[in-house]
């Protein structure tokens, strides 16, 4: 891992690491989106700290700057427990326990970011507007039928934010994605892709809109290409969505982005790569991605230029 950051460093990218797994070799097993699940409380603190213990150097890992504590953790909750004990199980609280981990991290290496996603949308079946008796965030709102994705529910960081020792060191990173991933609700609505920006501002917009913490999406894309239906026209959905996103992210309230993904065998959006036999890229995806506000980032030896030889003597 701390080679992976250092090359990375030398072509000039910075690393957000974030936690996506529990259990070794586990990249086929589904995620529960619980925090308790193998141990998880213990099992996350003692990963972070090891990794704030041995890559806080701020000159070995420059470019290592935040820390996403844990992949959508779509199962816990936000806020105060609601009254049914069997579905707000003690230990699920995200915005606590989010707390909890960032000021560990924060123990061993202050420098990094903490970055906190969002939760789901329903603790337990059924969902929808009329149907979600136990939602995932105290004060939940539903508008029109929309449905949440995984890590996208930040709806609680409003009232009750995760207090860190450090407070200005607290980022949220909610994760959304379009139709060509799963036909949500809100996409099958008529105002699409109209209701859009109104969905993302109930869900995470508001809370950098006012001024309560940085917004970073830390996953969000698609295929972007159209679909051709049977008919003989075309479905343009994930395009529109990915252009209404593009807007989006274009606002001076969100702090930046990561577009999901580089790797072309993501069978949900596939990639800016197309293969990795040619290495060619989706230049449709990059013309598109051109259009949101970027920081040029140096490489390690940028960073670090070498020593100007002696002046010679006289």
């Amino acid at each position: 891992l701390q080679l992976f950051v250092q090359d990375a460093a030398e072509a000039g990218l910075l690393v957000m690491l974030d936690l996506h797994h529990l259990v070794e070799n586990a990249g086929n097993l589904p995620n529960d989106g619980r925090l308790s699940s193998h141990n998880g409380h213990q099992a996350m603190e003692s990963a972070w700290r090891q990794i704030a213990s041995e890559m806080c150097d701020h000159e070995a890992y420059w470019n290592f700057f935040a820390a996403d504590l844990r992949n959508e953790p779509h199962a816990a909750y936000w806020g105060p427990a609601g009254p049914n004990p069997d579905v707000y199980k003690p230990g699920e609280r995200w915005d606590e326990f989010a707390a909890t981990l960032g000021n560990a991290i924060h123990s061993l290496c202050p420098r990094l970011l903490i970055v906190v996603e969002g939760v789901g949308h329903c603790m337990s079946a059924p969902q929808g507007e009329q149907g979600c008796h136990n939602p995932s965030a105290v004060n939940q709102m539903f508008r029109d039928n929309v449905f949440t994705w995984w890590g996208e529910n930040l709806q609680g960081a409003t009232q009750f934010p995760v207090r860190l020792q450090r407070p200005n060191k607290v980022v949220y990173s909610p994760h959304t994605y379009g139709p060509s991933v799963y036909t949500q609700p809100q996409f099958e609505a008529r105002k699409f892709p109209g209701n859009l920006a109104t969905i993302w501002d109930l869900q995470f917009g508001m809370v950098a809109k006012e001024n309560r913490a940085p917004i970073l999406v830390g996953e969000w894309g698609g295929k972007y290409h159209d679909v051709p239906n049977e008919d003989g026209s075309s479905d343009i959905k994930d395009r529109q969505w990915h252009e209404a996103m593009v807007q989006y992210l274009s606002d001076t309230f969100i702090a930046g982005s990561f577009y999901w993904c580089l790797n072309p065998d993501s069978a949900d959006t596939g990639g800016i790569i197309w293969d990795w036999g040619s290495l060619d890229l989706d230049m449709e995806k990059v013309t598109l991605l051109q259009y949101l506000p970027t920081t040029h980032v140096p490489t390690t030896d940028q960073m670090n230029p070498p020593s100007p030889p002696p002046s010679p003597k006289p």
